[in-house]
């Protein structure tokens, strides 16, 4: 096992609208190094939400690291609500957000530690930049570093 720091980011240009576009962002780095080991992002259905790219980008890491077998796991977005969500500090009132909580939670079981921290957006832009490298493109990718 390894343990990573993750780093996650969602976002909606046109947010909701039928043509909105939206994808999210996901960088992993080892605990030791700082070296980034994984980066990706996933192009979301037209009409998502910035909420919806977020929480996409959640899962998203989860079951990347679930896959890897990292462990322990130290997640940072900086979508204060999805982390407040999932931390339940904030109740998760719209049933589409309550469905995502609900997978990343039934999720995170298979990890051993997980923990999952709000940060400012300048410490996320590494997220940040795939999210947009996927907008820009329209193309999901993902590279094993």
């Amino acid at each position: 096992m390894r343990k990573v720091l993750c780093f996650c980011d969602g976002g909606s240009r046109g947010n909701g609208s039928v043509n909105s576009l939206a994808a999210t962002g996901v960088v992993i780095k080892d605990y030791d190094s700082g070296k980034i080991i994984y980066r990706g992002g996933t192009l979301l259905s037209r009409g998502s939400t910035n909420n919806d790219a977020e929480w996409n980008a959640l899962i998203e890491v989860i079951k990347e690291c679930i896959k890897q077998d990292y462990d322990p796991v130290e997640i940072f977005m900086d979508s204060e609500l999805a982390v407040k969500q999932f931390n339940g500090v904030y109740k998760t009132k719209s049933e589409k957000l309550a469905g995502y909580k609900k997978i990343a939670k039934s999720l995170s079981t298979a990890l051993g530690t997980l923990k999952v921290t709000h940060v400012l957006r300048e410490h996320n832009r590494d997220a940040d930049e795939c999210a947009n490298r996927v907008m820009d493109s329209k193309q999901s990718f993902k590279e094993i570093l």
